[in-house]
């Protein structure tokens, strides 16, 4: 699967948080990259990071206005990827009025993903995940899809940005 789409996130960090950015994605390629705004430090950034979910490593480029800086670290953190094999068709449903098909994926006895697609073009609109570590369910909304490969230079930083990254251990 390769994919690219913008994401509004409720609840990733703490529940009243959203977070919006764009997300690519190749499974191929075995790699994945997040674009948008987020708080470094107390202050507003515009992010870019590169996830290589192989080799579980993460290159994030910070900017803000003429300051650009570049960590690079070990990372486990990306999406929920679900395996929608498992899901069970529940019914229907509407999301800005928009027909869906509502599934569920349970997993030890709960039920842990609610899945919305678009009952006509059966693009993903939304995805529940009830993330047992946070206390409460994460909303992720999707936005206009491209499901096609993704272009490798995607998965690339610069000479130059790649000349100030930082090794970050943890």
């Amino acid at each position: 699967m390769a994919a690219a789409t913008s994401v509004l996130i409720y609840g990733w960090d703490r529940r009243e948080d959203t977070h919006f950015f764009r997300w690519f994605y190749d499974e191929t390629a075995s790699k994945e990259r997040f674009d948008g705004p987020n708080r470094f430090l107390g202050e507003w950034y515009f992010t870019e990071s590169i996830i290589d979910t192989k080799a579980h490593r993460e290159m994030t480029v910070v900017h803000q206005e003429d300051l650009v800086m570049c960590f690079n670290r070990n990372s486990n953190v990306s999406i929920p990827h679900p395996t929608f094999d498992a899901a069970r068709y529940v019914g229907k449903t509407e999301i800005d009025y928009v027909l869906c098909d509502h599934w569920v994926i349970s997993a030890n006895g709960r039920d842990v993903f609610q899945i919305y697609d678009d009952s006509s073009s059966q693009e993903i609109l939304r995805l529940d995940y009830d993330d047992p570590r946070r206390g409460h369910a994460v909303v992720f909304r999707f936005y206009e899809w491209d499901a096609s490969p993704q272009d490798p230079s995607l998965w690339v930083l610069s000479p130059d940005i790649l000349a100030i990254c930082t090794p970050v251990r943890k």
